[in-house]
């Protein structure tokens, strides 16, 4: 099999993880081991720690840097919303997110964090994370 048919099939595989949200154990089950081998006997399954720590995270890169371009390209003006809430383990989250119409005039929107948030839901306060977190994405 050729690196690049691979690297095709890994980038598939990983929709396991990002998309089905399965677990990274998954690679290591007798029977996905058997069916992909029944699929493709030449592809080589990554293993559970390849996954989590090199195929995923240069995944994220992937997307990251494909986000911050559409930014540059198509942003002229946008609207923010947010979302502050609690986790069932009580744990305070926040979530910000762009919108904007391209120069096709297709909406476009882009998460721009979802982290944790343990601060006075003030104004001031949510201005403040707000701003941060579009200094970062140089917006």
């Amino acid at each position: 099999m050729s690196v690049d048919v691979q690297k095709k099939l890994d980038h598939s595989f990983l929709k396991l993880f990002t998309k089905d949200l399965q677990p990274f154990s998954v690679v290591d089950d007798a029977g996905f081991k058997e069916f992909v081998h029944l699929l493709n006997p030449a592809y080589k399954i990554p293993k559970r720690h390849s996954v989590s720590k090199v195929l995923i995270p240069a995944e994220y890169e992937k997307c990251l840097n494909a986000m911050k371009d559409v930014i540059e390209k198509d942003l002229e003006t946008a609207c923010i919303t947010t979302n502050c809430w609690t986790s069932r383990n009580t744990e305070g989250l926040m979530a910000i997110k762009l919108h904007f119409i391209d120069q096709n005039f297709v909406l476009k929107s882009i998460l721009l964090s979802c982290h944790p948030y343990s601060e006075s839901h003030t104004s001031e306060n949510l201005s403040k994370e707000i701003k941060n977190v579009l200094q970062q994405w140089g917006v």
